[in-house]
C-alpha cells in the first residue's frame, strides 16, 4: 500500500517550533491538518477523511484540551524514526502526546485519544521515576556499601 502519510496537529503554542515541524512534514510530503477545538469530538477517521466516517453530531461544550498532540497516519517505521530524529537533531522539545492511527483509534474522538495518551504518559513517567529511584538505591548499595546506621535515610528501603 503506497499511501501518503498524514498528520493531525493540535495546540502548538510556539510559532517558531510549529513552523519547523510543519516545514519538516511538508518536505517529507506529509499531508497536515491543524485541528481546532470545535473539531475535537469528531472521529479521527473523519478528520483523516477516511471513507465511511462522519462528523460527530455532538456540539463541543467544553471537551477541550490545551496539550500539544500529534496523530500520525500511514507512517512507515523509517518515516517515524526520521520524524523522531528530526526533534533530536534540531534540539526541539518532543511532543509528549503522539500516536499512530490504528483500527481502534480511528473511531475515537481527539478528546478520547488525548485522555488515553495523557494517562499513558503520566503512568510511564511515574514508572521511570520509580525505576530511577530504585536504580540509585541499588547502585549505592552495590558500590558504596554502608552500615545501616550511617547510610542516608533516602537510600534506605
Amino acid at each position: 500500500m503506497n499511501t501518503q502519510p498524514e498528520a493531525l496537529l493540535y495546540n502548538f503554542s510556539d510559532p517558531e517550533r510549529f513552523r519547523q515541524i510543519r516545514r519538516y512534514l511538508n518536505r517529507q510530503k506529509v499531508k497536515t491538518r491543524i485541528v481546532t477545538a470545535p473539531e475535537f469530538l469528531h472521529p479521527l477517521g473523519y478528520l483523516f477523511e477516511i471513507p465511511g466516517f462522519h462528523p460527530s453530531s455532538q456540539f463541543n461544550l467544553g471537551s477541550n484540551f490545551n496539550d500539544e498532540m500529534i496523530v500520525l497516519k500511514d507512517f512507515s517505521s523509517a518515516q517515524m524514526d526520521g520524524f523522531l530524529a528530526f526533534f533530536r537533531e534540531n534540539q526541539l522539545p518532543p511532543v509528549a502526546l503522539k500516536a499512530m492511527l490504528t483500527p481502534v483509534t480511528q473511531h475515537w474522538s481527539s478528546v478520547q485519544l488525548h485522555d488515553e495518551l495523557l494517562k499513558e504518559h503520566t503512568l510511564m513517567h511515574l514508572i521511570c521515576r520509580i525505576c530511577l529511584l530504585h536504580f540509585r538505591q541499588i547502585f549505592f548499595i552495590l558500590f558504596f556499601p554502608l552500615k545501616k546506621e550511617t547510610a542516608p535515610r533516602s537510600l534506605l528501603f
